[in-house]
């Protein structure tokens, strides 16, 4: 960085870092699917995901055998991480061996992850929010993630939901 020395100078060169920074927190929220906002801080948008089983388990060793899972669902997920519903309060800093399994699709990811934060849910007593961030994901399961984002983000996805919620509140709805 440079400073000027007189009025007339050149103004301050940015540092590349801070012209990054300026990208991604003057995006305008409606300018594309995914585009970060000043509030988000995430590297990787998090998106929607329905019916998606979620197993979370400690990492290391137990004398009891294996760990019980601390997960009842995924609410949303990113190539960086997934919000999960716990049925306990997770330590912020623990490994853990996360999966996230969409049953109707058979299919699954797996892998290690550390609890960034966990919170009680007011709505319910008895759950808890917990963001996971995924650690070393492998080339195949980012690409199954960014499937997953079109699949769940696209229209033809929406539609079938709206269908499904209008079916089952007419009572129409068959599994």
């Amino acid at each position: 960085m440079t400073s000027s020395g007189s009025a007339g100078d050149a103004p301050l060169e940015q540092p590349d870092w801070f012209s990054e920074f300026q990208k991604h927190n003057t995006a305008d929220p409606g300018s594309a699917p995914g585009a970060l906002t000043p509030q988000e801080r995430r590297k990787h948008p998090r998106f929607k995901i329905d019916e998606a089983d979620a197993v979370l388990r400690r990492m290391g060793f137990s004398l009891f055998g294996g760990q019980a899972n601390m997960a009842r669902t995924a609410v949303d997920l990113s190539e960086g991480g997934v919000r999960i519903i716990t049925t306990e309060r997770v330590v912020p800093g623990v490994k853990v061996k996360v999966t996230i399994g969409i049953q109707k699709y058979n299919d699954s990811l797996e892998t290690e992850a550390e609890v960034k934060w966990s919170h009680q849910n007011m709505s319910n007593g008895s759950e808890f929010y917990a963001g996971v961030m995924f650690l070393d994901l492998a080339l195949p399961q980012v690409t199954k993630i960014a499937r997953m984002r079109a699949w769940f983000t696209s229209a033809q996805y929406q539609a079938i939901k709206e269908k499904r919620t209008r079916e089952k509140g007419s009572g129409l709805f068959l599994k």
